[in-house]
């Protein structure tokens, strides 16, 4: 028991429970925060006491305030069931007609994880589970809202919304062997990415990693928790050892077909990065070799496979990974950073990785990206201009001239 006393206040015992289970003192904050597509509004979860579960509400910007119920948490209940689902995050789908909602979620690494996903319709107020096949990772909508991709056991799905069938996209997938979708343990916390697939643009591609680790040393440990310690093994290459061979292949989901893109003949290398172009025939594969050191960046025609490299650095000690490669809307250029001149600066290069020209420039640091606004022609970044010790942030058009934002 405590107290809380002040001069001419009355006296109040603050107890275990204020603490623990009652939040007395607990900051306010917002959770699960998504913005909408006009910039106006942002939806957030907002508890409903009296029902136990939560709501998504839909926020004004400029005020702070609701405007609307978007979904009343007591209205996602499945059927065969009375009571609704507690869930732990959600996404839109693009045309903001559908939420997919993940439940029961189990951490599997730092950033890994595996849940039940639902489907809901916010017109029909009608729930779905994604599948009985199992709990699944990184359920993700298609950018046109007729899919859902996901991975489950080591292979890739995906799910017509239309009628809800299930088409299961590889089946060599096998723990510790073969792994489709998401990432092995190496990339997951030296290249800092679990979700292994992306959407093509017009929602009818999906680019994905597959990971052979059998030739991959197995570590084995002990999972405490429960009364006796359980035997754990998995995939673990120390210093030296062998990692995992990967491959990026793309599916087409009307076709069914699947392509592997040509990434050379070198098996001990690193794909830290795919990412889709505006191009929805063009993918860009970020290759590394062993010692990283050497990058280049190769763009794919998924189609056929065949790649080409439009852009190769070298560095004498090590070239850092990172988000900052943005292919601009107009289909003709590229934004990429690099710390080739002693400094992490931004370049602009067209499509063939010709340089158009060097966009920041000085004895200073980008420490990060921010994101291009390419109606308006202004780049935003945090930089360590005035002092290594302080972040500032500026934006600068794509010619070089600049403005502090």
């Amino acid at each position: 028991m405590f107290c809380l006393c002040g001069a001419g206040a009355a006296e109040k015992d603050i107890t275990l429970e204020d603490l623990y289970k009652k939040g007395t003192f607990r900051s306010q904050s917002v959770y699960g925060v998504n913005w909408m597509n006009d910039g106006r509004y942002y939806s957030s979860q907002v508890p409903d006491e009296k029902n136990k579960v939560y709501d998504i509400v839909k926020y004004d910007v400029t005020t702070g305030k609701p405007v609307s119920t978007i979904i009343e948490g007591e209205n996602l209940v499945p059927a065969g069931s009375n009571q609704p689902i507690q869930y732990d995050d959600y996404t839109f789908s693009s045309d903001e007609q559908k939420v997919l909602f993940s439940t029961d979620t189990e951490q599997i690494y730092r950033r890994s994880s595996k849940a039940e996903f639902y489907i809901y319709d916010i017109a029909s107020k009608k729930l779905t589970k994604l599948s009985d096949g199992g709990k699944q990772l990184y359920a993700s909508f298609s950018p046109d809202a007729k899919r859902v991709a996901f991975a489950r056991e080591n292979n890739m799905f995906v799910t017509d919304l239309s009628n809800m069938q299930e088409t299961q996209i590889t089946t060599d997938g096998k723990f510790n062997s073969i792994i489709n979708g998401y990432s092995d343990w190496v990339y997951e916390e030296e290249f800092s990415f679990a979700k292994g697939f992306h959407w093509s643009p017009d929602g009818k591609k999906i680019a994905f990693y597959t990971f052979d680790e059998a030739n991959v040393p197995e570590f084995n440990m002990q999972m405490w928790g429960e009364l006796y310690p359980q035997d754990y093994k998995f995939k673990y290459p120390k210093a030296g050892e062998a990692n995992s061979t990967v491959k990026v292949s793309v599916y087409d989901v009307n076709s069914g077909k699947t392509v592997k893109m040509d990434t050379g003949n070198e098996d001990d290398i690193y794909i830290p990065r795919i990412k889709w172009t505006n191009d929805a025939n063009l993918l860009s594969i970020q290759k590394m070799n062993r010692l990283q050191n050497t990058l280049e960046i190769l763009h794919a025609n998924v189609s056929t496979g065949k790649t080409n490299v439009v852009l190769k650095e070298t560095d004498k000690a090590y070239i850092d990974i990172t988000d900052d490669l943005t292919y601009l809307k107009d289909g003709k250029n590229f934004i990429h950073s690099s710390e080739k001149d002693g400094y992490n600066h931004l370049y602009l290069y067209n499509m063939n990785g010709k340089l158009v020209r060097q966009i920041t420039d000085g004895n200073w640091e980008v420490s990060e990206y921010v994101g291009y606004d390419e109606k308006n022609d202004r780049l935003y970044y945090m930089s360590t201009e005035v002092s290594p010790l302080d972040r500032h942030l500026y934006s600068i058009s794509s010619k070089g001239k600049r403005s502090s934002a």
